[in-house]
């Protein structure tokens, strides 16, 4: 810990000033007196001194001043000594916190860092703040530093810096030496505890989340946690999952494939995966793909996490996936036609177009202007030519003389509301000159001056044309009507002019109530106002000339359809004005479906377990899946277009090329393959698999392409060997087991007997075969057997005790284990596996004396099972059991255990009891806290276990009085984490080491001064991990074998290296670590003393040494200097009190006779006593827990600060 521009306060030459000086005025004065003696004589000295008693005085004048120089200098470096112990002693004080702490003045400079601080950020004094931290060449733009100094209010965050940590940092104002306030900054590292906690949040949210289903289980299968997915998956709650087998929600015929997989992954720590299936709440059947593993580093060894992904829709999409690509053909096939016959229809429309615009474009027209009489005025050619009158013939003329008698009426009538109105139109009929009638379609206005003038288009040949157009019309409707598309006529402002059949059908309307409406009311779309929107916008731009496709979800009677709409606009003959618009929709309901049914396949293709591909007809692959080249190792650009037999996955043999081409032939020939081969990945591991290839048939039967599958079998054959050598091994299990095995027909004839039971019963296996089971049992034990037989009959499996009867009349006690044989649900028979009891029964006797001997070792035992209607009654106790309890046998046997526990941990033991008894899988041993008959509480271990006695279950537990020992543990802990704490306060660089020279554990000294970290060096060799030269490592080796075996190698200087090469001197020992009983050696510990610092201080002695001389002549002036720094120090230890009673920690010292010397600001806050009242007062005063007993801070031992412990 330094200060930024600080000097080194005090030089070790200066503590030798004073002698120094005394010692110069008396060799001055001694110099003097030899060189007179050696020049006058001694008499002569003496007579010169007593002639000349200046030169005495002058002598003594000198020797005295000197005197007086070394006197004031003793005074003035003892003040020195003490201010710089005090400073010395503040700065241990801050180095003793746990925080680091910075001084920060508004430059953002870092003036001041304690050693926690150097340790965390490296020697930043003198550095800017934002440059250390951060690496900016400006300040941060969230930066609290000003506000901290302005509003003199602390504030707190956490920081992040570029390394990557995370420190919890506290900005104080203080004020500094020269008045002026600067930022106390006390930062603490919480790296570990953040990512923890973010590691923890993203671990619990990933679980939470998964789309897979995680299940943790027991050693015993049982299930002791679960994530979400299974709830979801399985139908069942938490409750009814938690405690019970994984094994009984699986099928029946995939539950001992699970326990297998299980075993194997608690036994061999390796994990295992398989397809099982799962029977959910509901009745449903799901293929699951279950991987398990073992759960490392948990407390309950075996447990197993087993996670569970869906299978179930890949594994029927494997059996549509061909019919859907098949069906997609079919779909392509029909869309082809359709989109013919569309365009047959399109030219057909377009011509009728093009002969309508040349009919009107060529249509003639007559004008006539008429005065407000009807007396033609003026006529233009065309009414010539039309009427075949010329044009005097008809000036002059009323109109009413060319007109027939019916249009005559209607122009009276039409004239007279033309006057009123000014415009009119109408249909009449002319007269030509040869009296024939013309019809014309007239069109009158008025011209403003009282005259009129009458447009008139000879519409005759347009009538003989509308009746051909009609006719035409009704054939084209007749047309439309009979194709498929929905088809329709629209005005320029969208009204419905006309529609097909299929599209008036699909509303399920009459035409009428169709035609007429705008387009996007119309029943169609009504049922959406969005859709209404949309249509109208679209019907505006093909009225400005647009053609508009767009795809719309249409409504018909039977429900909804997908159609591709257009709106094409017709144009008039000018090709200016828009006529009408035409309508077309052609439903893509069934395309749209197969495209997705298409990317559905594609997915499904990828997403199946097994290699899948298309070929075409040339044999070259098209479609690979994802699963084919993940598993293989190639890329899809490697294979795809290549020749499938060509492919590298088949090129390790030439076989299997030739294998592969055949059958791909055979493919293309119509013909199913199967094979089975094996294929290479690109890292030349070969996999075996069982090869299909069919061909792909379009609906006229002719091949397009081949379907090709391969299914890894490489379990598949271990399961084939496995199950060869399993039936084996079961067989010879039966012939072999210890127990007796029999089978009976479903009579109760023998039909199969081991030598175990021919053994039991003193019979030959050919004497049992065929024999009745009944004739080997007394009639006891036969109606035992018949009411057993008759749950066989039921399909009933059942254990239960039976005695046989030897050849010889020995009775034998056996513990039937019996299930039913069904053959296609008839009950054929069953088997037994049989178990001698008779040694158990004469082993129950002697385990009810071991049970007895165990009162002698202070060992409590009892027997419990629910029975009489008492929870966890007494059966069985021992000696023992009734002296802890203070109750007899007697009165026991008539208790519940609950009796004997502490109500407020009842419920407790009452829920563990429970459970063990239902056969979760807890903890054998328990401690708590036991009552006896006198109420007094004592602490008591309890092992149990559950066993069956006397066909019920029953709880069976030892225990013993423990208190003292709970006591011994606590206080061992305490003094282990006392210890621990002790070592990782250490300066001194520790390490301890195994007998095979093998590094087990360091101190963080090592960590901090080496470089090294601890995970990586933890495990190597000692001379080995990196910090000796090659020149040491054999030495080092040497001293590893002498302290094994009881040497001590003390105090050897050496030099080691950081992790980045630096050298760095110390003082190196080794100890044997012993059993303090036996005196074996258990271990080493070598410890290292950083001596760089006093080698260095040790070479500058010996310089200044050499500098005194130099320095006599500047005495004085170092007086003055002296006093200088004196004030200097004076003014530094005022600074560090301000500073230490600005920082947030409590901080005090206790001197050797546990007085308080020091009591700081932040301890009046925390304690609430103040510095007046404690100062000089027993550090008793702020006792606390951790003070009774022993005290770390004056043990004899401990000579380096004591961190960690609470107070």
């Amino acid at each position: 810990m330094r200060w930024e521009g600080g000097e080194e306060i005090g030089r070790p030459f200066q503590d030798l000033l004073p002698e120094l000086a005394i010692g110069l005025g008396i060799s001055l004065a001694a110099f003097y007196i030899t060189f007179e003696i050696m020049v006058n004589g001694l008499s002569g000295l003496i007579q010169l001194l007593t002639t000349e008693p200046i030169i005495s005085f002058f002598l003594l004048s000198v020797v005295s001043l000197f005197f007086l120089i070394g006197y004031l200098l003793r005074i003035q470096i003892r003040h020195e000594t003490e201010i710089r112990a005090i400073s010395d002693y503040y700065e241990r004080a801050l180095d003793s916190t746990e925080q680091g702490l910075a001084i920060i003045d508004r430059d953002f400079r870092i003036k001041f860092q304690n050693r926690i601080a150097l340790l965390s950020i490296g020697d930043a004094t003198g550095g800017r703040c934002y440059e250390i931290y951060f690496e900016r060449d400006k300040p941060c733009e969230d930066c609290r530093l000003e506000e901290v100094i302005r509003r003199r209010r602390c504030f707190r965050y956490l920081r992040e810096h570029q390394d990557g940590r995370i420190f919890e940092v506290t900005l104080a104002p203080f004020e500094d030496k020269d008045g002026s306030t600067v930022v106390l900054e006390t930062m603490k590292d919480v790296t570990e505890r953040e990512y923890a906690e973010a590691k923890l949040r993203e671990a619990a949210l990933i679980l939470k989340t998964m789309a897979e289903g995680v299940v943790i289980t027991d050693a015993h299968g049982r299930i002791r946690d679960m994530n979400d997915r299974v709830l979801t998956l399985s139908g069942y709650s938490r409750e009814e999952l938690a405690g019970e087998k994984l094994e009984s929600f699986f099928h029946e015929d995939d539950r001992k494939r699970l326990t297998a997989l299980l075993d194997s992954v608690i036994s061999g720590g390796k994990s295992e995966s398989s397809e099982l299936r799962m029977s959910c709440k509901d009745g449903r059947e799901l293929t699951l793909s279950v991987n398990l593993s073992p759960l490392e580093g948990n407390s309950n060894p075996g447990s197993v996490i087993v996670t569970l992904h869906d299978i179930t829709p890949l594994k029927m999409a494997e059996q549509e996936l061909m019919e859907q690509v098949i069906l997609a053909d079919q779909l392509n096939t029909e869309l082809a036609i359709q989109n013919e016959e569309l365009m047959v229809a399109q030219e057909m429309l377009e011509a009728s177009e093009r002969r309508f615009r040349t009919l009107v474009e060529h249509a003639p027209d007559m004008i006539q202007l008429i005065d407000e009489n009807g007396i033609i005025l003026q006529v233009n050619p065309a009414t010539v030519s039309c009427t075949g009158y010329s044009e005097e013939e008809l000036l002059g003329q009323p109109l009413t003389v060319l007109l027939t008698d019916e249009s005559k009426e209607i122009f009276y009538t039409e004239f007279l509301w033309l006057k009123e109105e000014g415009v009119h139109r109408a249909e009449i009929g002319f007269l030509s000159k040869g009296r024939r009638v013309i019809d014309l379609d007239c069109h009158c206005a008025s011209t403003g001056d009282g005259s009129f003038v009458l447009i008139q288009r000879d519409i005759s040949e347009r009538k003989r044309m509308e009746e051909e157009l009609e006719r035409s019309r009704n054939e084209l409707q007749r047309y439309l009507d009979h194709i498929l598309t929905f088809n329709g006529m629209l005005d320029p402002d969208g009204t419905l002019k006309m529609a097909n059949r299929t599209a008036v059908e699909s509303t399920g309307l009459p035409y009428d109530e169709i035609i007429g409406k705008h387009f996007a009311d119309i029943y169609w779309w009504s049922y959406d106002p969005m859709v209404q929107d949309r249509l109208r916008a679209n019907i505006r731009r093909a009225a400005s000339g647009e053609t508009v496709v767009w795809e719309e979800r249409v409504r018909v009677k039977d429900g909804f359809i997908i159609t591709q709409l257009t709106l094409r606009p017709v144009f008039d003959e000018n090709g200016e004005n828009i006529r009408y618009i035409v309508a077309e929709g052609q439903d893509i309901t069934r395309i749209k479906e197969a495209e997705r049914k298409i990317r559905r396949a594609h997915d499904l293709i990828n997403s199946i377990s097994n290699f899948a591909g298309i070929a075409d007809r040339e044999g070259r692959l098209q479609l690979v899946n994802r699963r084919t080249l993940e598993a293989l190792g190639f890329r899809e650009e490697e294979v795809l277009g290549e020749l499938f037999w060509e492919c590298g996955w088949f090129t390790h043999s030439n076989d299997v090329v030739e294998t592969v081409k055949a059958s791909i032939k055979a493919a293309l020939r119509g013909e199913m393959g199967r094979r089975e081969l094996t294929v290479s990945t690109k890292d030349g591991r070969e996999i075996p698999v069982y090869f299909t290839s069919t061909p792909m048939l379009d609906p006229g039967g002719e091949v397009v392409g081949i379907a090709l599958e391969g299914v890894d079998i490489t379990e598949l054959k271990e399961r084939e060997g496995a199950l060869r050598s399993s039936e084996a091994r079961y067989r010879e299990l039966i012939s072999r087991m210890n127990e007796g095995f029999c089978a009976i027909d479903e009579n109760g004839y023998l039909t199969f007997v081991n030598p175990r039971l021919c053994e039991m019963l003193e019979y030959s296996e050919d004497e049992l075969i065929g024999m009745d089971i009944r004739d080997l049992l007394d009639e006891e034990n036969r109606q035992i057997l018949e009411r057993e037989l008759e749950k066989r009959g039921r399909g009933e499996s059942s254990r239960y005790e039976l005695t046989w009867t030897a050849r010889s009349g020995k009775k034998i006690p056996a513990l039937m284990s019996a299930s039913p044989i069904p053959a296609k649900g008839v009950y054929k028979g069953s088997y037994a596996v049989i178990t001698d009891l008779s040694r158990i029964r004469e082993a129950e006797e002697l385990y009810r004396t071991i049970i007895d001997a165990a009162s002698e070792a202070k060992e409590g035992f009892a027997l419990v099972q629910d029975i009489d209607g008492i929870e966890a009654k007494h059966v069985y106790v021992n000696d023992y059991y009734c002296e802890l309890t203070g109750y007899t046998r007697d009165e026991l046997y008539q208790m519940s255990a609950f009796e004997l526990i502490p109500d407020d941990i009842k419920d407790e033991v009452h829920d563990r009891y429970i459970r063990k008894m239902r056969g979760e899988d807890l903890p054998r041993y328990h401690e708590f806290e036991w009552m006896n008959r006198n109420g007094e509480k004592f602490t008591v271990g309890l092992s149990s276990a559950v066993a069956a006695y006397r066909g019920r279950p029953a709880f069976l537990y030892y225990f013993r009085d423990v208190t003292e020992e709970k006591r011994m543990r606590e206080e061992i802990k305490q003094k282990s984490v006392f210890l621990e704490s002790i070592l990782k306060s250490m300066s001194d660089m520790v390490a301890i080491i195994d007998l095979d020279g093998r590094i087990t554990a360091v101190n963080h000294a090592v960590e901090e001064e080496l470089g090294f970290r601890m995970d990586e060096i933890i495990g190597l060799g000692f001379n080995e991990a990196g910090w000796f030269d090659e020149s040491l490592r054999d030495e080092i080796g040497l001293f590893l074998g002498r302290v094994a075996e009881g040497e001590v190698i003390e105090d050897r200087e050496i030099t080691i290296f950081t992790e980045d090469g630096q050298p760095i001197q110390i003082l190196f020992s080794m100890a044997p670590i012993l059993d303090r009983s036996s005196g074996e050696v258990l271990g080493i510990i070598a410890q290292g003393t950083d001596i760089s610092e006093l080698k260095e201080a040790h070479e500058a002695l010996k310089a200044r040494a050499k500098e005194i001389e130099e320095y006599t002549d500047e005495l004085l002036t170092q007086k003055e200097q002296l006093i200088v720094m004196t004030a200097e120090l004076e003014t530094a230890k005022t600074y560090l009190e301000i500073l230490i009673d600005t920082i947030p920690s409590a901080l005090f010292t206790v001197n050797t006779e546990k007085k308080i010397t020091f009591w700081n600001r932040a301890c009046e806050d925390i304690t609430g006593y103040t510095r007046e009242e404690v100062l000089g007062e027993s550090c008793s005063i702020i006792k606390g827990n951790c003070c009774d007993g022993y005290c770390a801070l004056f043990d004899d031992d401990v000579v380096k600060p004591v961190r960690g412990r609470e107070c």
